[in-house]
Protein backbone atom coordinates (compact mmCIF):
# COMPACT_ATOMS: atom_id res chain seq x y z
CA UNK A 1 0.00 0.00 0.00
CA UNK A 2 1.43 3.57 -1.00
CA UNK A 3 1.75 6.59 0.53
CA UNK A 4 -1.22 7.72 -1.20
CA UNK A 5 -3.50 4.67 -0.67
CA UNK A 6 -3.26 5.86 2.87
CA UNK A 7 -3.91 9.39 2.18
CA UNK A 8 -6.81 8.41 -0.15
CA UNK A 9 -8.53 5.88 3.28
CA UNK A 10 -7.35 8.92 5.50
CA UNK A 11 -9.59 11.41 3.66
CA UNK A 12 -12.53 8.79 3.31
CA UNK A 13 -12.89 8.04 6.84
CA UNK A 14 -12.61 11.94 7.42
CA UNK A 15 -15.88 12.03 4.71
CA UNK A 16 -17.32 9.06 6.56
CA UNK A 17 -17.16 10.74 10.01
CA UNK A 18 -18.05 13.83 8.49
CA UNK A 19 -21.24 12.11 7.20
CA UNK A 20 -22.29 10.74 10.03
CA UNK A 21 -21.76 14.32 11.69
CA UNK A 22 -24.01 15.87 9.58
CA UNK A 23 -26.91 13.36 9.90
CA UNK A 24 -27.50 13.12 13.45
CA UNK A 25 -30.35 15.75 13.75
CA UNK A 26 -31.74 13.68 10.58
CA UNK A 27 -31.68 10.47 13.40
CA UNK A 28 -32.33 12.18 16.15
CA UNK A 29 -34.21 15.44 15.86
CA UNK A 30 -37.78 14.07 15.90
CA UNK A 31 -37.16 12.54 19.14
CA UNK A 32 -35.70 15.51 20.82
CA UNK A 33 -38.24 17.51 19.15
CA UNK A 34 -41.21 15.07 20.24
CA UNK A 35 -39.28 15.31 24.27
CA UNK A 36 -39.72 19.02 23.95
CA UNK A 37 -42.94 18.99 23.20
CA UNK A 38 -43.80 16.37 26.02
CA UNK A 39 -42.16 18.65 28.31
CA UNK A 40 -44.22 21.54 27.53
CA UNK A 41 -47.54 20.09 27.80
CA UNK A 42 -46.34 18.37 31.32
CA UNK A 43 -45.62 21.91 31.90
CA UNK A 44 -49.01 23.25 30.72
CA UNK A 45 -50.78 20.25 32.57
CA UNK A 46 -48.97 20.76 36.20
CA UNK A 47 -49.76 24.69 35.50
CA UNK A 48 -53.30 24.11 35.09
CA UNK A 49 -53.86 21.43 37.94
CA UNK A 50 -52.13 23.83 40.34
CA UNK A 51 -54.39 26.94 39.58
CA UNK A 52 -57.77 24.90 40.25
CA UNK A 53 -55.88 23.26 43.44
CA UNK A 54 -55.42 27.14 44.03
CA UNK A 55 -58.48 28.46 43.30
CA UNK A 56 -60.55 25.24 45.24
CA UNK A 57 -58.46 26.30 48.02
CA UNK A 58 -58.96 29.70 47.87
CA UNK A 59 -62.83 28.83 47.47
CA UNK A 60 -63.40 26.64 50.42
CA UNK A 61 -66.47 26.94 52.40
CA UNK A 62 -66.92 29.91 55.11
CA UNK A 63 -66.30 27.67 57.66
CA UNK A 64 -62.69 27.65 56.91
CA UNK A 65 -60.10 30.29 58.29
CA UNK A 66 -58.36 32.83 56.03
CA UNK A 67 -55.17 31.50 58.32
CA UNK A 68 -56.53 27.68 57.16
CA UNK A 69 -56.67 28.54 53.69
CA UNK A 70 -53.27 30.19 53.29
CA UNK A 71 -51.67 27.28 55.41
CA UNK A 72 -53.54 25.09 52.69
CA UNK A 73 -52.07 27.01 49.80
CA UNK A 74 -48.69 26.82 51.58
CA UNK A 75 -48.57 23.13 51.54
CA UNK A 76 -49.29 22.96 47.66
CA UNK A 77 -46.67 25.48 47.17
CA UNK A 78 -44.52 23.46 49.08
CA UNK A 79 -45.22 20.14 47.42
CA UNK A 80 -46.23 21.50 43.67
CA UNK A 81 -44.11 24.34 43.48
CA UNK A 82 -40.19 23.16 43.31
CA UNK A 83 -41.66 20.38 40.81
CA UNK A 84 -42.82 23.30 38.35
CA UNK A 85 -40.17 25.47 38.53
CA UNK A 86 -37.45 22.46 37.97
CA UNK A 87 -40.11 21.70 34.76
CA UNK A 88 -39.50 25.07 33.82
CA UNK A 89 -36.23 25.19 33.72
CA UNK A 90 -36.19 21.82 31.67
CA UNK A 91 -38.36 23.36 28.84
CA UNK A 92 -36.48 26.52 28.54
CA UNK A 93 -33.02 25.00 28.22
CA UNK A 94 -33.55 21.31 26.79
CA UNK A 95 -34.15 22.83 23.37
CA UNK A 96 -32.19 25.17 23.18
CA UNK A 97 -28.97 23.04 24.34
CA UNK A 98 -29.73 20.25 21.48
CA UNK A 99 -29.79 22.94 18.88
CA UNK A 100 -26.23 23.92 20.37
CA UNK A 101 -25.07 20.50 19.81
CA UNK A 102 -26.98 19.76 16.32
CA UNK A 103 -24.66 23.29 14.92
CA UNK A 104 -21.57 22.58 16.74
CA UNK A 105 -21.69 18.78 15.62
CA UNK A 106 -22.59 20.65 11.80
CA UNK A 107 -20.00 22.28 11.31
CA UNK A 108 -17.39 20.07 12.72
CA UNK A 109 -19.03 17.56 10.03
CA UNK A 110 -18.56 20.05 7.29
CA UNK A 111 -14.92 20.51 8.39
CA UNK A 112 -14.05 16.96 8.49
CA UNK A 113 -15.29 16.47 4.40
CA UNK A 114 -13.37 19.67 3.81
CA UNK A 115 -10.55 17.55 5.10
CA UNK A 116 -11.25 14.61 3.29
CA UNK A 117 -11.49 16.35 0.26
CA UNK A 118 -8.24 17.86 0.81
CA UNK A 119 -6.63 14.65 1.88
CA UNK A 120 -8.18 12.67 -1.16
CA UNK A 121 -6.48 15.73 -3.53
CA UNK A 122 -3.12 15.21 -1.92
CA UNK A 123 -3.69 11.84 -2.59
CA UNK A 124 -4.24 11.60 -6.23
CA UNK A 125 -1.12 14.06 -6.36
CA UNK A 126 1.36 11.83 -4.53
CA UNK A 127 -0.40 8.64 -6.74
CA UNK A 128 0.02 10.81 -10.05
CA UNK A 129 3.96 11.68 -8.75
CA UNK A 130 4.16 7.69 -8.49
CA UNK A 131 4.93 7.59 -4.34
Amino acid sequence: MTSSDIVNLVGLGFGTIGAVLLAYDVIYGAGKRFQASNLKIQLEVLRGTRKLSRDTIKNLPSNWTTAEKDAELAKEETVWGPQEASLQAKVSTFYPKYEDRVATLGACGVMLIVAAFLLQIVGVVLHGRGH
